[in-house]
C-alpha cells in the first residue's frame, strides 16, 4: 500500500484532476489484476477506494446556454474578435467538440457537409451542411486544402477555447455566483446543442451528429414527452 500511497500522492501533487488520477491508477491496477489472474504476481492490486483514487461522483457540466445568452455572447464576440465569433458560431451550429473545430481543414469542407476526421472516438463522421452553416463557411476566405478553417486573430491554430469567449462570458457576468459545474465554458456549447437536438431527432441521428459510439451518451439527453406518449396511446386504442 505504501507504493500506492506514494503514486497517488505524486499524481495529486502534479495538480491533475480527480478523473486523471483515477484513470492513471486504474489503468495500472487493471494491468496488475491481469497479471495476478494469470499467476504472474502473488497478490491482487488494491481497489481504487483503498488507495484514494476513485472517480469523482459527478464531473458533468450542467449549464445549458439559453437562447438569450447565446445572442449576448455572439454579439459581444462579433464586436471584439471576429475569428473567435466564427469558431464559436460554428460550435453552436454543429455541436462539435472544440478539438474538432480546432483541427478542421478546408479539405474537410464540402458542398454537402463537414467531415470531422480522427475524432475522440477514433472514427470520422460527416454532418450535413445546413443553410446557416453554409453562410458562415462562405464568409471565410477559403484556404489551401490542408490549411485550418479557423485561426485566431494572429493567424495561429487554436489550441484551446478562444480567450475572447471566456472574456465575453466574464464581461457579461454570465457566471457570477455560479458553482464550477454550473458555469458556462466552451464545452457548454456542445452540451447545449445536444440538449436541443435531443428534443427534435431520434437517438440514432443524435449519435451520428454528436459522434457518440454508444447509446448511453445520447440517452443522457433523451427525455420522454408526455404529449407524444398520449398521442401514441390514443392511436393504439383507436386501432
Amino acid at each position: 500500500m505504501h507504493h500506492w500511497d506514494s503514486l497517488v500522492s505524486r499524481l495529486t501533487s502534479q495538480k491533475l484532476s480527480e478523473r486523471s488520477v483515477e484513470y492513471i491508477s486504474g489503468t495500472l491496477r487493471r494491468v496488475l489484476r491481469h497479471a495476478h489472474d494469470r499467476g504472474i504476481t502473488d497478490s491482487p492490486p488494491p481497489s481504487g477506494k483503498k488507495v484514494g483514487a476513485t472517480a469523482p461522483t459527478n464531473n458533468r457540466r450542467m449549464r445549458i446556454i439559453t437562447p438569450e445568452e447565446k445572442v449576448l455572447i455572439l454579439n459581444e464576440l462579433k464586436i471584439s474578435d471576429l475569428q473567435a465569433w466564427r469558431i464559436t458560431l460554428f460550435a453552436f451550429l454543429t455541436g462539435c467538440r472544440a478539438s474538432e473545430a480546432f483541427s478542421l481543414e478546408w479539405r474537410n469542407v464540402t458542398a454537402n457537409g463537414i467531415n470531422f476526421e480522427n475524432t475522440k472516438n477514433s472514427e470520422s463522421r460527416t454532418i450535413p451542411m445546413s443553410t446557416p452553416l453554409r453562410e458562415l463557411i462562405a464568409s471565410i476566405a477559403t484556404g489551401a486544402p490542408t490549411e485550418k478553417v479557423f485561426t485566431n486573430a494572429h493567424m495561429r491554430t487554436y489550441k484551446e477555447a478562444p480567450s475572447p469567449f471566456r472574456t465575453a462570458v466574464s464581461r457579461l457576468g454570465l457566471n457570477e455566483d455560479r458553482a464550477r459545474l454550473d458555469c458556462i465554458s466552451f464545452h457548454s456549447i456542445r452540451h447545449t446543442v445536444a440538449t436541443e437536438l435531443a428534443k427534435q431527432i431520434d437517438i440514432r441521428s443524435l449519435m451520428d451528429i454528436m459522434g457518440w459510439k454508444v447509446p448511453a451518451m445520447a440517452l443522457r439527453y433523451m427525455h420522454g414527452d408526455d404529449s407524444s406518449k398520449l398521442r401514441a396511446l390514443e392511436n393504439i386504442q383507436s386501432l
